[in-house]
């Protein structure tokens, strides 16, 4: 099972923006999704740990990693846009703080992948600031904050937490019943 966001509200932003405890990452909107590679096997995992599909491009990408891994990641079309690294060559990084486990996952995905990216990430408070404003104006999804030390813990804590994430936008589903 995947590592679930909180969301947090306008009043915790200065605080997580202008620190160094939490870097800040784009919040893509798309399904989220594991992907393990063992041996020649690829498969996918929604937020559930049930088994999913994996887009072809998705699954090719993974192909050119050339040892086992376990990355998490948002699923937008025919890209994973990857932010954690799990396991490599059996070994499991669950433990490990996350702004170790980000670096791993930089050095596991090949380059020149376009199915395949690890999102950008900031920890400089400047640099976080800027790209809030940015991503803001060109009307993205919202961001993601991570506590850098924290290890990887399934599931969604009650409130809190070291993985938050603030909207720009509201959503909701709705089933029409008539028109």
């Amino acid at each position: 099972r995947c590592q679930l966001l909180n969301a947090i509200d306008e009043s915790e932003l200065s605080r997580l923006l202008t620190g160094r405890s939490h870097c800040l990452q784009e919040k893509h909107d798309g399904r989220r999704l594991m992907v393990r590679k063992q041996g020649d096997d690829i498969t996918g995992i929604n937020r559930r740990g049930l088994v999913a599909a994996i887009p072809d491009a998705i699954r090719e990408a993974f192909e050119h990693i050339p040892y086992d891994v376990l990355i998490d990641g948002e699923a937008v079309g025919e890209t994973l846009h990857a932010f954690d690294l799990l396991e490599v060559k059996g070994n499991c990084f669950r433990h490990r703080r996350y702004i170790d486990r980000f670096s791993g996952l930089i050095m596991v995905i090949p380059p020149n992948l376009p199915a395949l990216r690890w999102v950008s990430t900031s920890i400089d408070p400047n640099d976080k600031v800027e790209i809030y404003e940015e991503l803001r104006a060109t009307n993205r999804e919202g961001v993601v904050f991570k506590e850098v030390d924290a290890p990887y813990s399934a599931g969604r804590p009650n409130s809190g937490g070291p993985q938050l994430k603030y909207k720009f936008v509201e959503s909701a589903s709705f089933i029409v019943t008539a028109r």
